[in-house]
């Protein structure tokens, strides 16, 4: 059953951030028998927005059952079950395709891509966000090398927009990068910061 969230998502998605395309809701794919959440017909895009847990089996046959049939896919993951401290095996999954997170706000919506550091399933941190307005979707254009090896969230990217993670890699290569050479010593901070708050509860037990 579809939430008031999802709804609300789609809803308010086709009247801003897609505004400037030919939308449908609930499009239905004959030749998959699938249904997606927002279709651009004539750009070959549906989009998928996820509010509750899925498993990396179904985020990849959705994939790879829109690519049969020659359509992209965009994720929209609503950051009240993605973007936590821990990243589960579907989410980053998810994060390796074309994706962006939302947060909604009353009526409010926020779409955003991000830079972090994720090690195992914990997300380190949060470096910044990239907030998207509109969606104007084009195809990738060619990016360093170094892009591809640092963040895995590019990785089979197929598109980009205004705002996004890759669209400030080709416009400021050089702040991302020194946004990228600036993890290793959060990660590090993060770290003494769990400790000395295990030191605090350890302290407490003792007193």
């Amino acid at each position: 059953m579809v939430s008031k969230q999802h709804k609300t998502i789609v809803t308010t998605l086709c009247k801003t951030h897609l505004k400037n395309y030919q939308t449908q809701v609930e499009y239905r794919h004959q030749q998959i028998n699938r249904i997606s959440d927002i279709a651009l017909p004539n750009e070959k895009i549906a989009i998928e927005v996820q509010c509750s847990p899925i498993t990396t089996k179904e985020v990849k046959a959705r994939f790879y059952d829109y690519h049969s049939i020659g359509w992209e896919v965009v994720w929209i993951l609503s950051d009240r079950c993605f973007n936590q401290k821990k990243a589960y095996l579907p989410e980053l999954t998810l994060r390796s395709y074309q994706s962006y997170y939302c947060s909604l706000v009353y009526d409010q919506l926020i779409v955003y891509d991000q830079i972090d550091k994720i090690i195992g399933r914990q997300r380190i941190h949060t470096a910044c966000r990239l907030p998207i307005e509109t969606f104007a979707f084009r195809p990738i254009p060619i990016l360093p090398r170094w892009a591809f090896s640092t963040l895995p969230s590019i990785h089979q990217a197929t598109l980009c927009t205004p705002g996004d993670l890759i669209d400030m890699i080709q416009k400021h290569p050089a702040r991302i990068q020194q946004t990228l050479a600036q993890l290793p010593q959060l990660e590090r901070e993060s770290k003494k910061e769990k400790f000395r708050n295990r030191l605090r509860k350890l302290i407490l037990k003792w007193n």
